[in-house]
């Protein structure tokens, strides 16, 4: 137990690599097989491949759920390094990804040890480190991903700022809005918890408060510029959406917040424990809320919680990624008071393994490449097919899969790496060539109601290959 409680720096090092290490292997492992490669990641990964290859620079990043409103383009500027470092394979993203899923666990244990020492620094990182949960939104590339760490980047930076009167970590709070503001839009919440904490609370501003709006201003720089060129577009479409009455009180809310509760104890794991252990750790933050931090944290959760209940639109899971962290601080603050009382202690190590093995007990040690195969293999298949052609026709790509993607983002992205670069979206009609790729056994190519496929509904297949036995591809002329 001395040892535990941190009295040997060794034993705590090495407690802290392990943790990192399991966490990194457990997000990395099944990296490399691409499984999670669709629209949205080939989307972001077309974007920065032509911002590294053809030095198309962008102001935006992808669009919301809000029609008209796009986040800020920083998640494609975080990808340019990772992509150029692994020669334009797109697993260089989801190693992004996977590290910062990795820093999300340091930065946990670093916040939880700092305001509620070392046993609930190691259990809570530990459990953050293993949950499936947390393991599904950072073992692959997607822009909401990064989140956790920012956020938590945020919180642990005002806590120095304001406790430990540590004013260098007003970067790690701007960079934390800057970053969280264009990864989700549920992120405003961050702008309000600035303001109520420099309106309650009479903090210094000095030189590195400075120094991190301006961090601030330069993460923001690319959007404000497009805001300003545009005529403040983004800004009055999202002004429609808010008038529209996609956000306020009505049927639903009480039913969305439960529900985004109860989500938020599965980072704990999938049981009726991680939902008790969640109530617990809330509690013991309730007990304290003279505390600073306490009030931080109660700010977030039920402001958050009530952003997500306010909005009307479809709930999704990755909304509560912006308080997904919030389970392991509550679980850290429990760990901190049962271990002040010794006949609490094997109990909470006892529960703590238990999280464990529930989160762990679905990882698998298989790999499947067949869906990264099959990708390159029919992208490859269509550049050389177009590269047969005497003349530079035109061509464009639709795919029938259980993904809801009929663009073929996926196929399009490696059918440009390999060398050519089919029509955009918007240019389905005027194209020459449609290549189709069925992965679901589609009865009527020619006659299936697909929007982009209406210009070519009276045209004629030239050719169908299969591939895999599984996958289907057709060329189409008008």
């Amino acid at each position: 137990m001395k040892k535990f409680s941190g009295k040997s720096l060794t034993f705590s090092r090495i407690a802290l690599v392990l943790i990192l290490g399991l966490s990194f292997f457990l997000r990395a492992y099944h990296v490399d097989e691409l499984l999670n490669f669709f629209h949205d990641q080939g989307r972001d990964a077309l974007v920065v491949k032509r911002m590294l290859v053809d030095k198309k620079m962008t102001l935006l990043g992808p669009q919301t759920t809000a029609k008209g409103v796009y986040l800020g383009p920083l998640y494609y500027y975080m990808g340019v390094v990772p992509l150029a470092i692994f020669g334009l394979n797109p697993i260089g993203i989801d190693y992004m990804v996977c590290l910062f899923g990795v820093l999300s666990v340091l930065v946990c244990f670093l916040m939880v040890k700092d305001i509620y020492g070392e046993e609930g620094a190691y259990l809570a990182s530990g459990l953050y480190g293993v949950s499936a949960a947390a393991i599904g939104f950072s073992n692959h590339a997607w822009n909401p991903n990064p989140l956790p760490f920012f956020m938590m980047l945020f919180m642990w930076g005002f806590y120095r700022v304001v406790v430990k009167k540590d004013s260098r970590f007003w970067i790690g709070v701007f960079i934390g809005i800057g970053a969280g503001l264009q990864i989700h839009l549920f992120c405003v919440i961050l702008v309000f918890v600035t303001f109520w904490v420099l309106l309650i609370k009479k903090i210094k501003i000095d030189k590195w408060f400075y120094y991190g709006l301006g961090v601030f201003l330069i993460l923001l720089a690319p959007w404000g510029l497009f805001e300003l060129r545009h005529g403040f577009l983004n800004t009055k479409n999202l002004a429609n959406f808010l008038s529209e009455g996609k956000v306020g009180v009505g049927a639903g809310v009480i039913e969305r917040i439960a529900m985004m509760f109860s989500y938020l104890s599965s980072y704990l794991g999938s049981s009726v424990v991680s939902l008790v252990v969640m109530v617990g750790g809330l509690v013991v933050v309730m007990e304290k809320r003279k505390e600073f931090f306490s009030q931080l944290v109660l700010f977030l959760f039920v402001g958050g919680l009530l952003v997500v209940g306010f909005y009307k639109g479809i709930y999704q899971n990755y909304h509560g990624l912006f308080l997904s962290f919030l389970p392991f601080v509550f679980f850290g603050g429990l760990v901190s008071w049962m271990w002040k009382k010794k006949e609490y202690r094997y109990f909470i190590l006892g529960v703590f393994i238990y999280l464990v093995f529930i989160n762990l007990r679905g990882f698998s040690f298989e790999k499947n490449y067949e869906k990264r195969d099959g990708l390159q293999k029919v992208s490859r298949f269509i550049v050389e097919d177009v590269n047969k052609s005497v003349k530079e026709e035109k061509f464009n790509l639709v795919s029938f899969t259980n993904r809801f993607d009929h663009n073929a983002m996926d196929y399009r992205y490696f059918v440009e790496i390999f060398g050519r670069k089919a029509d955009e979206l918007s240019e389905y009609e005027e194209s020459d060539f449609l290549y189709v790729i069925d992965e679901i056994g589609e009865e009527n190519i020619l006659e299936n109601g697909v929007m982009e496929m209406e210009s070519f509904s009276k045209g004629k297949i030239l050719d169908s290959w299969s591939f895999c036995d599984e996958v289907k591809l057709y060329k189409i002329e008008k």
